[in-house]
């Protein structure tokens, strides 16, 4: 006995069932496996006892309701999702989108860090910082300075301020220069402090300059002369 009632009865003669023959197969296959499921329910014990004939009745409407027949084999093995069930679906779907979750959470906490502001120096980067300083100092030896190409030219203009041995009379740069071949040359920093060295620094850099105008001027004498021409 049919244990469904039809829906005329519930709605009325106007109520028009859809055809199963127009019943989307996806559709149908998604009714079929919730029959499974429901049916698996039933079988591994997962309803109540006392709730097993509610549920048989449920999936035989389910069935009626969506053109779907479990008893029939060959719209069985038409509509089947086997092995899959509707359990191991949902499980996979579930695990997707666990999945994309912790990945957005990673990419938004990615973000956040690159648009935080930039941690202070901590004791050990400021403990290297001047390991590097020290080792930088330590290759500045009269060997090194000697071969550097700027320092080449320092000498030369100190030969044209009246000769080495005459700017070693100033104390502060002889004493400098000990440190220098002694492999403890000062800080730039240190350098800069003693009004002496500073200050000769600074005749250097005019004689330094004076030199450089004095060579463009020559050169561009020599175009001068290069582009006149007698008529």
């Amino acid at each position: 006995m049919n244990r469904c009632l039809p829906r005329f009865v519930l709605e009325g003669p106007a109520s028009v069932h859809r055809p199963a023959s127009r019943m989307a197969e996806k559709q149908q296959r998604l009714v079929l496996s919730i029959i499974d499921f429901l049916n698996q329910s039933i079988t591994d014990g997962t309803v109540k006892a006392d709730d097993k004939e509610s549920l048989e009745i449920a999936i035989q409407c389910i069935g009626e309701a969506f053109g779907v027949d479990p008893s029939n084999k060959q719209q069985v093995e038409r509509l089947a999702v086997k092995p899959a069930t509707l359990q191991n679906i949902f499980d996979v779907y579930l695990k997707t989108m666990n999945k994309v979750g912790a990945a957005s959470q990673g990419t938004s906490a990615s973000a956040s860090a690159s648009t935080s502001q930039p941690k202070p120096p901590t004791a050990d980067d400021k403990v290297k910082a001047e390991k590097l300083k020290q080792a930088g100092n330590s290759q500045m030896t009269a060997k090194n300075m000697m071969n550097n190409p700027q320092m080449m030219a320092m000498a030369q203009q100190m030969a044209a301020n009246g000769g080495f041995a005459n700017l070693m009379q100033n104390p502060a740069l002889a004493d400098m220069m000990g440190r220098v071949q002694s492999g403890n040359m000062p800080s730039m920093e240190e350098v800069m402090a003693n009004p002496s060295l500073r200050q000769l620094a600074e005749q250097f850099g005019e004689l330094s300059n004076r030199k450089q105008s004095a060579k463009s001027e020559a050169e561009h004498s020599v175009a001068r002369k290069a582009n006149y021409r007698v008529y």
